[in-house]
């Protein structure tokens, strides 16, 4: 009996795997959708901070405290495209003259940043938002 139970109980768990996975899969699909935003698979550079642009839209990949933050590029007041000055450890926007540093100020978007494997993937506003 008891190894009855086991074959059965086996051939259950093959059988329900893939269609766990799936639904597990279609969940996290529509979890990112509900929160406005759409993830893109980058490869940790070897070098950080690093300016990056995925689907349009630019962004700052940083190791701060062994974690990765991503921070949007884009002005938060003019909505230009902001320029990293290395040398200051800033975002700098040209068209209205404001600096933005590094992990100190709030003003710049955060974005969500979560591992796959080896690789990054970053939470970029879904296209409806920018």
């Amino acid at each position: 009996m008891r190894e009855l139970r086991r074959g059965v109980t086996g051939a259950i768990r093959e059988a329900a795997g893939p269609l766990v996975e799936r639904d597990v899969k279609k969940l996290t699909q529509l979890a990112d959708k509900l929160s406005g935003h759409e993830y893109h698979t980058v490869a940790p550079p070897r070098i950080w901070p690093v300016m990056e642009q995925s689907a349009g839209h630019p962004f700052l990949l940083n190791q701060e405290d062994g974690e990765w933050r991503a921070y949007s590029a884009v002005c938060p007041s003019c909505k230009q495209h902001l320029h990293f000055l290395s040398y200051a450890a800033e975002l700098k926007c040209f068209a209205c003259d404001q600096n933005y540093r590094l992990g100190e100020d709030t003003r710049l978007a955060l974005l969500p940043v979560r591992r796959a494997n080896a690789l990054l993937q970053v939470g970029l506003p879904a296209r409806e938002a920018f």
